[in-house]
């Protein structure tokens, strides 16, 4: 028997791809532009133990724990994990969790030997900013 998911809160990144896969769609994810943090909330009363969470971790930051959940007409019991999200540099508009950027920035570093790190911006700066250098190479 399956229990119940839990997250670890030191390895999670924030990427979402828990909630992507969830059948139920008992992992919801909230944004919060005010405090700047995103909340992953795990619905029990929703969630099947189906696993694919776990599965499809690539931080293998989902675990199924030994403890089954006790059956209850209320679905409003949840698991919750909050974590910061990193700000653009260029706009100032949030764009992704801060470790998963710090985690991307980590192994580009180390893949492609970086001496700096990568700038910190969102899609829409970073398109602009490579647009410009093309622009200026082909001139």
């Amino acid at each position: 028997m399956r229990g119940t998911p839990q997250f670890n809160h030191k390895t999670c990144t924030g990427c979402g791809a828990c909630s992507n896969v969830c059948p139920t769609r008992a992992i919801e994810i909230i944004d919060n532009y005010q405090s700047n943090k995103r909340k992953i909330r795990l619905w029990l009363g929703a969630c099947i133990f189906c696993g694919n969470c776990r599965d499809f971790c690539p931080e293998h930051a989902i675990e199924l724990t030994d403890k089954p959940v006790a059956p209850s007409p209320s679905k409003w019991i949840f698991e919750e994990l909050e974590t910061e999200l990193a700000v653009c540099e260029k706009c100032d508009k949030l764009f992704s969790p801060s470790p998963l950027y710090e985690k991307v920035n980590e192994l580009m570093l180390r893949d492609y030997q970086q001496r700096e790190t990568f700038k910190k911006i969102c899609e829409r700066c970073k398109r602009l900013y490579y647009a410009k250098i093309y622009t200026k190479t082909l001139s």
